[in-house]
């Protein structure tokens, strides 16, 4: 594995001893699947909650085998990162993304997903430091700060340029409260 894929693994929380026992995981459930059940009792239907992530008409298919244990652990990882999408944290979602693009880099709904959690982040990070500008031009300096604390913790992370420069206005503001 690249030291890029390790240091992507890592953002991701997930590890290299996670990422095998996920893997591992998978592979049981895959195999339970299988012979073993008695004959009385039939198996419910699997739900695939994927089904609609098919490409868009005019897109390659993924070339990864349908049953693939890799292909399992990107759709896992796709899954856990939308939900986490979906429930506001973005950072968080962005980085399970990324590390799903690293594993397939053709699998293109998470790009695309990706593309739209970095657009939500920069919108948040927009929207604070403007209540942060309105605050500071209305003399409320306290309220300022809190605001552009909030934009530095979307920042940190995925934008330095402009995490320093939200930064950079906090110390400020605060060299004129003390003045």
């Amino acid at each position: 594995m690249t030291e890029e894929g390790k240091r992507l693994f890592k953002f991701a929380g997930i590890g290299l001893g996670g990422l095998f026992a996920v893997m591992i995981v998978i592979r049981l459930i895959g195999s339970l699947g299988g012979g073993g059940g008695t004959a009385d009792v039939p198996k419910a239907p699997a739900i695939d909650p994927f089904a609609a992530l098919t490409p868009a008409e005019g897109e390659e298919e993924e070339k990864i085998p349908e049953y693939s244990a890799k292909r399992r652990l990107i759709k896992l990882l796709h899954a856990h990162a939308f939900n986490h999408y979906r429930s506001g944290r973005l950072k968080d979602a962005i980085r399970l993304w990324e590390t799903a693009r690293y594993l397939d880099p053709t699998y293109s709904i998470i790009e695309i997903r990706l593309t739209q959690a970095r657009q939500a982040l920069n919108g948040l990070i927009a929207e604070n430091t403007a209540i942060a500008h309105q605050d500071f031009a209305a003399l409320r300096y306290e309220r300022a700060i809190e605001y552009y604390q909030r934009a530095a913790n979307y920042a940190a992370d995925f934008d330095s340029d402009r995490f320093r420069d939200i930064q950079r206005r906090i110390l400020s503001i605060e060299k004129k409260m003390a003045q």
